[in-house]
């Protein structure tokens, strides 16, 4: 008996391309540093989150954007927050300081 029989070949493919993630980090770095500007009045926060806001709307526009807008547009109020309340503060500071001395 001759036993040349030869299995097919294993056909080849592709794995599976997984879906793309279209989380944009940065978006999200820049809503959450808006919200600490605006709860905290920190201004510097609010720097850092408008820097991360404006990257992610340059690196992935589109994906995501509504994020970035958001993360922004909070940055900014914060940062005038921030702003305002030194301007208050540092007098009051300055007087007690003063006082006790």
């Amino acid at each position: 008996m001759d036993n040349n029989y030869q299995q097919p070949p294993v056909p080849q493919y592709n794995a599976p391309i997984p879906p793309q993630d279209d989380k944009n980090g940065l978006a999200v770095g820049s809503l959450v540093l808006g919200i600490i500007s605006i709860v905290c009045v920190g201004w510097l926060w609010g720097v850092v989150g408008l820097i991360l806001g404006l990257q992610a709307k340059k690196k992935k526009p589109g994906v995501k954007e509504g994020l970035a807008t958001v993360g922004i547009v909070l940055s900014i109020i914060g940062i005038v927050a921030g702003i305002i309340a030194s301007i208050f503060l540092i007098p009051n500071l300055l007087n007690n300081l003063h006082g006790l001395s």
